[in-house]
């Protein structure tokens, strides 16, 4: 072998071996930033900002991908923010301004590396409103949000918020109806107490006009959307008439009792409420929301114990099938939020505390990461 053949294949071996270890190193960059992104998750999950922001500065240090910069905008947000779904202050101290700076950066990143994340424009917007920008000049952000999922009702209901500061009723209208008919339940959060108390009109508008944009669909879905917005209408015993015949017309839909009891339950009428939550049950006694339904009935009635049985199987029948009544039974149970139009009795909320720890270890599981798409 000449001599220029064998320096060729020591050049080529020291390339593999280089690729090699350079493919390695890559690697456990990789799988070490996972690992405080996961970090970061669970220091969530334990109320812990402070270690779940650097957690997750180390792993976007490590793969500054737009998963990672997303987690850091989010993370970043909660701590500018009372809550990051969108409570604002109206003068943030310095310490909560740097956070919220440093969410927009992590997001404006992220935002460069992936533009289609629906979610980071959205959590974008309240950043940038946190941080005292005008709302129209943020308003795109949420539309941009809308543009990419128009089915998720919170950007409805964050861009119809947006609308009302600027004046703009009839599109505040406009996105509160819609975020109602793809998800009627939303009728029960915060933010829907919020509007119909403050603008009562507004939501009225858009609970009627969700209605009659549903009224012509006869499929069960939609007559189910239907109905539980009727819910939502006043006066109550407007419900009623629809609700029945939903139960007539899809006798094997569980939540199609669940709704009838709640109506009833609404008008005083205990007994007949009851036995609709146990036909609910019996089709599906794994259903949280109905069990959540028995547990307020239970208490109506005067019945503390089994109240707080039912609400304690509720929170973990939810945790067990995420889903958005799963937030709602966990802020319950810790706060004594809005659920289903009521408070919660003082006195079962203190029957029903528990500690963050069962909570982890029992109902919540684990949050995910953004989506990376």
């Amino acid at each position: 072998m000449s001599s220029l053949t064998r320096l060729a294949a020591r050049i080529a071996l020291t390339f593999l071996v280089l690729a090699t270890a350079l493919a390695g190193w890559i690697e456990n960059r990789r799988q070490r930033a996972e690992d405080w992104a996961r970090s970061a998750v669970q220091s969530i999950q334990d109320d812990d900002l402070q270690a779940a922001d650097l957690a997750v500065r180390n792993a976007v240090a490590l793969s500054p991908s737009a998963c990672y910069l997303g987690l850091q905008g989010l993370i970043g947000g909660r701590r500018g923010m009372d809550e990051f779904s969108g409570s604002v202050r109206a003068e943030p101290d310095p310490e909560r301004q740097g956070h919220l700076r440093n969410a927009l950066a992590a997001f404006n990143s992220a935002l460069a590396a992936n533009p289609d994340d629906d979610v980071f424009w959205h959590n974008r917007g309240w950043v940038r409103l946190s941080l005292g920008e005008a709302p129209a000049a943020v308003i795109g952000d949420f539309e941009r949000a809308i543009r990419i999922d128009g089915a998720t009702p919170m950007y409805r209901v964050s861009a119809g918020l947006i609308y009302e500061r600027l004046d703009r009723p009839v599109r505040a209208i406009d996105q509160y109806a819609a975020a109602v008919m793809s998800e009627p339940n939303i009728v029960e959060s915060r933010f829907s107490v919020e509007i119909r108390t403050r603008r009562p009109e507004l939501w009225r508008a858009a609970i009627d006009r969700a209605i009659s944009q549903l009224q012509s669909g006869r499929d069960m879905p939609v007559r189910a959307r239907l109905a539980r917005l009727h819910l939502a209408r006043e006066p109550l015993d407007r419900a009623l008439p629809e609700l029945q015949a939903l139960t007539m017309e899809f006798p094997q839909l569980p939540r199609a009792w669940t709704n009838l009891g709640r109506a009833y339950v609404l008008n005083g009428r205990l007994d007949q409420a009851g036995e609709c939550f146990n036909k609910a049950l019996a089709l599906d006694a794994r259903d949280g929301y109905t069990v959540l339904q028995v547990a307020l009935l239970s208490w109506e009635r005067g019945n503390v114990k089994g109240a707080e049985a039912l609400f304690r199987r509720a929170a973990r029948g939810l945790g067990r099938r995420p889903s958005p009544h799963a937030t709602r039974a966990r802020r319950v149970y810790e706060t004594g939020a809005v659920v289903s139009d009521d408070i919660l009795p003082p006195g079962l909320l203190e029957s029903c505390q528990v500690s963050a720890k069962d909570y982890q270890a029992g109902a919540m599981g684990t949050p995910g990461l953004p989506r990376n798409r």
